[in-house]
């Protein structure tokens, strides 16, 4: 089974603080939902709200079209992988992952074969009778998955739990994460600050900021067509114009800059005379020209392999970045090199500072 999630104008304060002011919106079943910013955002807040953790200020939550209020977290049809995993090391691998059936007095053969499914499930059918100790730390995250799978959740909530691998381990572990979601079909509510774990896996992304959802869409919205200051720079590398809107129609806006007038789209409809920071991305910004042009000096050349980081300076003083790909990357420019720059209208986005 599986459930979807309602927050409707959750909010959470502590004293006068408030870590999550007003967030509503919906998790459909068996959807991967992820909510990601950066730390102190309230992220983590909404995940032990949901879990029942942490009681609301005020609004509601609601998982399956139930009210929770007054629900405890052991009553909750919900499971919480922590960030530390909180595996137990004097039990088995199969032990952990029985565990809390054990403890609703599931009867020892139903645990066993329980296991088994849940071994085969998670690609550790041999790894049964291993203490975790001696497991990878990828081997142990799939324990832990396996762990919450087992009393079988409507939702299970995930609290940045690849944070502790390295950086090979952790993406290949988002693989692995969305392949076990497909395959179980339940909801996975998902927090992270890492913007390649949420753009990955995730079928929706809630941007957070200071308590604040800024922005819900998939991965591409999100990513291509922001619609705040705060979400824009974020979310992926951006070079940021700031200035004032000159000319506002038929769905863009020219702003004025100290580089230049500029031309982009304007999604939030902004008038002439207000202040505006146009965004392009560095794949977007080619060098040697294009409908909108600036100049700029070559200050840093830094070549990763299929792709080549380009850092300018203009004579404004601002800094931009480039990125190369492909066959680009035998085109980088020297250092010192004076360089024409150009970028389409409809690759950038004019909105208002943030």
């Amino acid at each position: 089974m599986t459930a979807d999630v309602e927050l409707d104008a959750l909010t959470v304060r502590f004293g006068t603080f408030t870590a999550v002011d007003k967030a509503s919106l919906r998790i459909g079943e068996g959807e991967f939902f992820s909510f990601l910013g950066p730390s102190g955002c309230g992220k983590t807040t909404i995940l032990r709200a949901i879990s029942g953790f942490i009681d609301p200020s005020e609004g509601a939550i609601r998982i399956g079209g139930q009210d929770m209020r007054g629900i405890g977290a052991n009553k909750r049809p919900t499971a919480l992988i922590f960030q530390s995993l909180a595996l137990f090391p004097m039990m088995t691998v199969a032990e952990n992952i029985t565990y809390g059936l054990r403890v609703r007095g599931v009867s020892k053969a139903v645990r066993a074969k329980k296991a088994d499914e849940l071994l085969n499930l998670v690609a550790l059918g041999d790894q049964g009778g291993k203490k975790v100790d001696e497991l990878s730390g990828g081997q142990r995250q799939r324990v832990a998955i396996a762990r919450a799978l087992a009393v079988e959740p409507q939702v299970l909530l995930l609290d940045e739990p690849l944070s502790a691998l390295d950086l090979k381990l952790r993406q290949h572990m988002r693989n692995e994460l969305r392949a076990i979601q497909r395959r179980v079909g339940i909801t996975f509510i998902y927090i992270t600050h890492d913007q390649g774990e949420a753009l990955t896996m995730s079928d929706r992304i809630a941007v957070m900021n200071a308590g604040r959802i800024e922005q819900v869409g998939d991965g591409r919205s999100v990513y291509t067509a922001p619609r705040t200051a705060f979400v824009a720079g974020f979310v992926g590398e951006n070079n940021a114009m700031r200035g004032k809107v000159s000319l506002a129609a038929d769905g863009f806006a020219v702003v004025e800059t100290p580089l230049g007038p500029f031309r982009g789209t304007n999604p939030l409809g902004l008038a002439p005379g207000a202040p505006a920071v146009l965004f392009v991305r560095p794949e977007a910004l080619h060098i040697g020209g294009g409908e909108n042009i600036c100049e700029a000096t070559t200050t840093e050349v830094a070549y990763e392999g299929n792709l080549t980081h380009v850092g300018l300076r203009t004579d404004a003083g601002s800094h931009l970045l480039v990125l190369l790909g492909g066959g680009e990357t035998r085109a980088a420019p020297a250092l010192g090199a004076r360089v024409g720059l150009g970028f389409a209208a409809a690759d950038a986005t004019v909105l208002p500072p943030g």
